[in-house]
């Protein structure tokens, strides 16, 4: 009789041993997305009590409202920015672990937040090396028409996709130019756009103070340059207000202002210091 049961005890425990590690296992999943939600809803919290405790702060972050840095509340701001990037960085590396399906709704979600928010923008370009690839790709794919309607083009979802693409220079401070082994004493820059990609801002605005200049250098795939205020000399050659120039591949000049100026460049590639 013992013979007879030995050979199919084997079966008998995979038999009930699978379905049992199937429900262990859906068991953990459960309580790994039940750990995950509860997470995210902690980071919300906070952000929720800083915007209560701060209602006047609400609409720098909800109502696509600029703030310029010498605003009394302009740090205070910068500060919820941070934590709140933090949660849209942890439901961006953890957007699996809440469900496929769930993926388009979050995706959604972070573009709306951006887009209406021009400080989240901002701090997430100028400070784009502190985040994850996540956060990054799910930043720059935005959801297309199709993903939320099959039959028609939700304009609404178009123009806040545009507002993803938008950047308010008026609402971001000078910093200074700082690049290794060149003299940028009295450069500022302002990003107006970062290349994830290239690691590099090919898009920028330079501003000169009176009596500085950059040294003389090459544009491998050339440079464009527009003069916005003021005047600058790029070699001997005069430009002022208004005036546009294009600098094709190595041609090699200089930049000086002596009453000081605000030029917008587009530089394809890394200049190289003669």
């Amino acid at each position: 009789m013992i013979e007879y049961f030995l050979p199919n005890l084997g079966i008998l425990v995979t038999a009930v041993g699978i379905p049992i590690l199937y429900l262990q296992l859906r068991d953990l999943k459960a309580s790994l997305r039940s750990s995950t939600h509860a997470s995210i809803y902690s980071q919300a919290e906070s952000i929720r009590g800083y915007l209560i405790e701060y209602p006047e702060l609400r609409k720098y972050f909800f109502d696509n409202c600029l703030i310029n840095q010498e605003n009394k509340d302009y740090n205070r701001v910068l500060s919820i920015a941070e934590v709140y990037l933090n949660y849209l960085e942890q439901i961006a590396v953890l957007r699996k672990s809440l469900g496929e399906e769930n993926l388009t709704s979050l995706k959604l979600f972070l573009d709306t937040a951006l887009s209406k928010s021009p400080i989240l923008k901002q701090h997430l370009r100028e400070n784009a090396s502190l985040y994850s690839q996540a956060l990054h790709e799910m930043v720059k794919n935005p959801i297309s028409n199709s993903q939320t309607s099959s039959n028609s083009i939700n304009p609404n979802t178009m123009t806040e996709s545009m507002k993803n693409y938008i950047t308010s220079s008026e609402s971001m401070a000078w910093k200074p130019l700082i690049e290794e082994g060149v003299d940028t004493q009295e450069l500022y820059v302002k990003v107006l756009r970062y290349d994830e990609q290239e690691k590099r801002a090919p898009t920028f605005l330079l501003k000169f103070e009176p009596g500085s200049s950059y040294p003389y250098h090459n544009h491998p795939a050339g440079e464009e340059a527009f003069i916005l205020e003021g005047e600058a000399y790029f070699n001997d050659q005069k430009l002022v207000k208004g005036d546009y120039l294009y600098t094709p591949p190595t041609f090699k000049h200089s930049v000086k202002s002596e009453k000081g100026c605000v030029i917008l460049f587009r530089v394809p590639q890394e200049v190289e210091i003669q």
